[in-house]
Order: structure tokens, then sequence, then C-alpha cells
């Protein structure tokens, strides 16, 4: 998403540095996931019509899993339990915990 967001609109808004500009991304990611997973997102609509928006939920929580001849794609059974991202950075994996403990977790 951040690659879609201009640059200037980020210093705009005081938001400097990759560090930042990726928190701030992070941040209203889980906030547009805790939406679309407690279902008070808006339904996105064409020409007035409104849109099936089931497959939003699969957005989050999911991961394709490379196998022989095709790729699976898992959804973890309950997307709300997830309580971590995973960051990749020069090749290291770090699993970064951005949520509370607790069925309405909060960000850390």
């Amino acid at each position: 998403p951040g690659g879609l967001v201009k640059n200037a609109l980020f210093k705009k808004a005081g938001i400097a540095g990759q560090l930042e500009v990726a928190t701030h991304v992070t941040c209203a990611t889980l906030a547009f996931m805790g939406r679309v997973l407690d279902e008070s997102l808006e339904p996105d609509t064409f020409k007035g019509f409104p849109l099936d928006m089931t497959q939003y939920k699969r957005m989050f929580a999911s991961s394709r899993v490379p196998s022989a001849g095709y790729d699976k794609f898992l959804v973890a059974p309950s997307p709300a339990a997830i309580r971590h991202i995973i960051v990749i950075r020069r090749r290291n994996i770090f699993k970064v915990e951005v949520m509370t403990d607790g069925e309405n977790g909060q960000l850390v």
C-alpha cells in the first residue's frame, strides 16, 4: 500500500523516513483489517451497486505455499486471533507482535 501513496503526502503529514512510513502503513493496514473482520467497513460500490466484499477477509492471515504443480493458498481459521506480522529485511525474518492478547486485541 505504501507504494501507492506519493512521498509528498507522507512529508505533508510530517512522516519522514522509511521506518516511520512503514509504521504508519502497518497501523493503517491493521486498522483496515479490524474493520474488515468486524464488518464495520462501508461496502464498496460500482455505479451505485454494492460489491461483494467477502474475499476481503482472505487478505489477512493468509499465505501462498509453493508445492509441486501448483501453489496452495492457506488462510488461518481465525484471522482475528493473529497477533503478529512477518517482516523480512536483508534475508532475515522477524516475527513482530503488533496486537495485544485477548479477544479484542489492541495495537501494541
